[in-house]
């Protein structure tokens, strides 16, 4: 038998509830696709474990912040720095700063 404990009116906490059955009754309430089933599963076994942490862990490897304002000063002292340069720089890699750059509206002019 599944229980369902209101912690408020947000969310539902199931108690001896399997994720397939979190899922549907979900579903029911916020439409179809609205939880995958893998995720369900993934937050059953994290809860089940004990972690109830509900922020998401940071990542290595993968830098949290870019620093667009930088990049614009960078620019301004040399506007004809390449993105590779730039990277070095601000010590990113250089297809952020090119899809940085890009957002910014900076295009690459060639013969220039």
């Amino acid at each position: 038998m599944v229980q369902r404990t209101v912690v408020n009116t947000d969310r539902v906490v199931y108690r001896g509830a399997k994720a397939t059955e979190a899922v549907r009754e979900i579903c029911a309430v916020y439409g179809e696709g609205a939880i995958a089933e893998r995720t369900a599963r993934y937050w059953f076994a994290k809860f089940k474990g004990g972690n109830f942490d509900l922020k998401d862990a940071s990542r290595s490897g993968r830098p949290s912040e870019f620093n667009e304002e930088r990049l614009d000063q960078l620019l301004h002292e040399d506007a004809r720095q390449t993105a590779r340069e730039l990277a070095e720089r601000i010590g990113s890699n250089k297809s952020t700063v090119a899809e940085h750059l890009h957002s910014m509206g900076k295009v690459q002019k060639l013969g220039a």
